[in-house]
């Protein structure tokens, strides 16, 4: 998903793309960022985790 919203795609459209809804699309990005975020810069980008 994340190759996707790369290569210019909206979440609704990669939603249709892989057979969700919009909403679990965004979230999924959301999510996915966050792990990016977290590998990226450690455990001090987690927030307090």
């Amino acid at each position: 998903m994340m190759a996707w919203t790369l290569d210019g795609y909206r979440p609704q459209e990669i939603a249709q793309i892989i057979g969700i809804t919009p909403e679990a699309a965004r979230k999924n990005l959301e999510r996915g960022r966050a792990l990016l975020k977290q590998a990226l810069l450690g455990p001090a980008a987690g927030g307090g985790q």
